[in-house]
């Protein structure tokens, strides 16, 4: 007598189990820059956040602003920082990784942004008129950098 199929089936589960991929968690698959230059406004030296996860982290703490941001008395005093975005070549990888390579980093090669920091901190894109607010996770992460937050 032959064994019925649902035996085999489940003879057959743990090896499934060995070769089904791994399940990638939620924060390893969204998009992120593998670098992300900070400069300008009144910093001495350029900063560098060249750790993906914590950049994807980063993009992820910001939010959609209304656009009110143009309303604020901070708008023209507020310390502002121009950003470089660099992802989609694996050459960044390489270049997060070598202090002096970093350093030779040309702005114009990432995208651009501009952050401006006040009573409401705010990343705004070339093109785009609604700026993204930057939540507490993001401003962690901009001090724990070093960057001048008045």
């Amino acid at each position: 007598m032959s064994p019925s199929f649902s035996r085999i089936a489940w003879a057959l589960v743990p090896l499934l189990l060995l070769v089904q991929p791994p399940v990638v968690p939620a924060s390893d698959s969204v998009a992120a820059p593998r670098i992300i230059m900070i400069y300008g406004g009144t910093l001495a030296e350029r900063i560098y956040l060249t750790d993906w996860r914590e950049n994807a982290t980063f993009l992820e703490s910001l939010s959609l602003s209304d656009g009110s941001h143009a309303r604020n008395e901070d708008s023209l005093t507020a310390p502002r920082f121009e950003m470089a975005y660099y992802w989609g070549n694996p050459a960044w990888d390489r270049i997060a990784r070598d202090t002096a390579a970093l350093r030779r980093l040309d702005p114009a090669e990432g995208d651009a942004a501009r952050m401006v920091l006040g009573k409401l901190p705010r990343i705004t894109y070339p093109g785009s008129n609604h700026p993204r607010v930057i939540g507490d996770t993001g401003l962690r992460i901009l001090r724990a950098h070093g960057l001048p937050m008045e």
